[in-house]
């Protein structure tokens, strides 16, 4: 897969070295960045979450149509896109 998968070889080589606490620990900070930005800028944010995107593709691309006030979208190829693997 690495050979094949551009992403996962800029990963390997970006963060080798690195531990999977630290890495942690960068996401969780960049996380609350985020957060706190949206927050305190009231900017009007719509969360995803990975497992529900999996189990219920549909009603999650239509959420967030709806929170991004499209209007006559086919979603059948986002939801098509969605990989089960």
């Amino acid at each position: 897969i690495a050979e094949s998968n551009e992403l996962v070889m800029y990963f390997t080589e970006e963060y080798k070295g690195v531990s999977l606490a630290d890495t942690r620990n960068a996401m969780e900070l960049q996380s609350f960045m985020i957060e706190r930005w949206v927050r305190i800028h009231k900017i009007p944010a719509h969360t995803v979450y990975f497992e529900d995107m999996l189990t219920n593709p549909a009603k999650e691309i239509e959420n967030l149509v709806d929170f991004l006030s499209l209007e006559d979208v086919d979603i059948t190829k986002a939801i098509g896109n969605v990989d089960k693997r």
